[in-house]
């Protein structure tokens, strides 16, 4: 786990959930957006934590993020698994 140490301003969380007639599968995926104050950066988050974050966190809000390192198909892989507000 890696957790940030300078507070990122959150921009917003976006969650797709649905079915896709093309492959019969269900799919739910989710990412966040945040910015450090000259690039804005989207990551992948945990689908229930991005529902959680559009009720708690507004734009511009500073938060601190953990995010979990992995490896899939050999390639890393990087996904949000905590937003706190930054104290």
């Amino acid at each position: 786990m890696l957790q940030s140490t300078k507070p990122l301003v959150f921009i917003r969380a976006e969650r797709n959930k649905g079915y896709s007639e093309k492959s019969k599968k269900d799919y739910d995926f989710a990412n966040i957006t945040l910015s450090d104050g000259l690039e804005s950066l989207k990551v992948d988050i945990e689908p229930d934590l991005a529902e959680r974050c559009q009720g708690a966190f507004k734009k511009g809000d500073n938060v601190v993020i953990t995010v979990d390192i992995s490896e899939m198909n050999n390639r890393a892989r990087f996904v949000v698994t905590d937003v706190k507000k930054a104290s």
